[in-house]
């Protein structure tokens, strides 16, 4: 019983593709906050209400929850929450570290 567990386990990770893109997600925007230069960093999301790719400067990320990024609006005082696996692509200075 033991082994037939931990055998499902390692095939339904492997198995999950979401999973895996979300957290390499996670793990880039935990990279960018982290850099003393957020300014050069920019993040590609694909906002499902304009239905187009939006693009975000680093030095708007407040901070990373369990499967979302925080990220400060532009305008108003408010917070947006972008899902972790809508994200796209991550360029510093116009070169692409990261695309999903």
């Amino acid at each position: 019983g033991l082994t037939m567990i931990t055998f499902s386990g390692l095939i339904f990770k492997e198995f999950d593709p979401l999973g895996n893109i979300e957290k390499s997600a996670r793990k880039i925007i935990k990279f960018v906050g982290k850099q003393p230069h957020k300014e050069e960093y920019h993040i590609q999301y694909y906002d499902k209400i304009k239905k187009k790719d939006v693009l975000i400067n680093g030095k708007k990320i407040k901070g990373i929850e369990k499967t979302a990024v925080v990220v400060k609006h532009d305008k108003r005082k408010e917070e947006i929450f972008i899902p972790a696996h809508r994200i796209t692509k991550v360029t510093h200075k116009r070169k692409t570290i990261w695309r999903m």
